[in-house]
């Protein structure tokens, strides 16, 4: 059930999605994507998180366990974006190598080409949606 992979930490963070957070003094801090959501873990001591799900008709707020949520996997930092992104394309070798994954910037609308292993680790391990292109 969905609600079962929220708690294990794959609530979808990206723009369209945030994470509301609050910390032991009450301050409130938004996380658009994982990145800024580890952040703000290390900024703060944060006590409650709620992650927004927009609807078409209704929008729902999910409650999330912080302890799960302070170590999910983490993008590197310059491909903070990629949780934003309406596509990802994976390129493998006929051996299913890793060869380089690209995706849509959803801030500057341009395709970032990355040869990364990290970030293609990031991308498998948080289940992300992705097109797997196979070079011959």
């Amino acid at each position: 059930m969905i609600r079962n992979d929220f708690k294990d930490g794959n609530f979808p963070i990206s723009r369209t999605n945030p994470v509301l957070c609050l910390s032991d003094q009450c301050n409130l801090f938004v996380a658009y994507d994982r990145y800024t959501l580890h952040q703000i873990f290390e900024i703060a001591p944060i006590i409650k998180c709620v992650g927004i799900w927009p609807g078409k008709k209704n929008t729902d707020i999910f409650k999330l366990n912080v302890a799960t949520y302070k170590n999910i996997p983490v993008p590197p930092a310059e491909h903070k974006d990629i949780d934003s992104s309406p596509e990802i394309i994976v390129k493998l070798s006929k051996d299913e190598n890793f060869i380089e994954l690209s995706y849509t910037d959803p801030i500057k609308e341009v395709i970032v080409r990355s040869k990364d292993v990290n970030l293609y680790n990031y991308v498998k391990q948080t289940g992300m949606k992705q097109r797997t292109i196979y070079e011959s």
